[in-house]
């Protein structure tokens, strides 16, 4: 989630406690774990769509009787994909050149200057080479039009269609925090995706809860090599209606993980400077640590941030609390200056001391 500067996350106070709601309902989750995906599949004839472990998932249909006592009333259902053009190289083009069906989930002024990178939404249909791509990768021999590794996006099963799938999901392109605020919501990235649904409960109700599909629409969400497939364990009575307003927990799952990213790129950066591989977890933990304590002090900016864990792996824990003075914590407590004062008082007396 990022605001239009996409760097400072003032509005985010961690000092305050998250509101919790009661109106909240619960999730069924079912994973299947190791998937392998598909090769190029040279010479095979006929070619899967998907691997084998997630054809029923992807392509599996209801029997119509346990759902209605009239199987005219129990249409099939579709699978959706809600992929990212950043992810996928002129995937708009992409679309056009396929029989499917498809729609940007932005419009207007946004549809006009961010489709390359927007969200689509796609039906996918069995024995179709777009949809086979999504889950072909051949590590062996990379093809640029294999799609797995890329996490391009999420999965939707319902029987809704396309029209009140995309009318459904736009709604959730932008939200609002409590002060009005508008926010770009990747929900549709998997990295996001998984853990703000399964995190919030307020977000899985409304965002799993379609109104014309209210008891069938289900989200599958692939990571790395596993599928989560996640429905609600109860459908609510009515639909919920409005914009999806943001509490202090939903920004508290994603100042986490925002840190998380930026511990990962942090990592990587630091590589040739300290001695550690860059998947060790303790030295990513501990920068998520620093970044969270650096947040309650007030320094917002990603690259106050970034510095500050850079400093807490060089000098040693909390070395804010090594000031023999504690001039250092005084600077990180006062409430009376803004991040880039608070930030450039603590450098010049980091200079000082050390």
């Amino acid at each position: 989630m990022t605001d239009h500067d996409g760097e400072n996350f003032n509005q985010w106070d961690l000092q305050q406690e998250p509101k919790t709601t009661s109106d909240t309902v619960g999730l069924i989750i079912n994973t299947i774990k190791d998937i392998e995906p598909l090769d190029d599949q040279f010479g095979v004839d006929p070619k899967k769509t998907v691997p084998p472990a997630l054809y029923d998932l992807f392509f599996g249909q209801r029997d119509p009787t346990t759902v209605s006592n009239d199987p005219k009333d129990a249409p099939p259902l579709q699978t959706y994909a809600i992929l990212d053009a950043a992810k996928i190289a002129n995937l708009p083009q992409l679309l056009a050149s396929t029989e499917l069906e498809y729609r940007c989930l932005f419009k207007g002024q946004a549809y006009d200057e961010l489709k390359d990178v927007a969200p689509w939404i796609v039906t996918l249909k069995e024995h179709n080479t777009f949809t086979r791509n999504l889950f072909s990768h051949d590590p062996k021999d990379p093809a640029p039009w294999h799609n797995w590794d890329k996490e391009p996006g999420i999965f939707i099963r319902s029987q809704a269609s396309l029209d009140d799938i995309w009318r459904h999901f736009r709604k959730f392109t932008k939200v609002q925090d409590e002060a009005g605020k508008w926010y770009y919501l990747r929900f549709y990235d998997p990295k996001i995706a998984f853990p703000y649904i399964t995190q919030s409960e307020r977000f899985s109700e409304r965002i799993l809860n379609v109104p014309t599909a209210r008891q069938s629409t289900s989200m599958v969400i692939i990571d790395k090599t596993n599928a989560h497939h996640i429905k609600l364990a109860e459908v609510p009575t009515k639909p919920s209606a409005g914009i999806y307003v943001m509490d202090h927990h939903d920004k508290d799952i994603f100042r986490a993980l925002t840190f998380i990213s930026r511990a990962n790129v942090l990592l990587e950066k630091l590589k040739d400077s300290f001695s550690f591989e860059t998947d060790n977890d303790a030295y990513r933990d501990a920068i998520i640590t620093t970044m969270h304590r650096m947040h309650q002090y007030g320094f917002r900016q990603k690259r106050q941030l970034e510095q500050l864990a850079t400093w807490d792996i060089f000098y040693g824990p909390n070395f804010e609390k090594n000031d023999p003075e504690g001039h250092l914590l005084d600077i990180c407590l006062r409430q009376d200056i803004d991040s880039a004062e608070k930030f450039s008082d603590f450098c010049k007396r980091l200079n000082e001391i050390y």
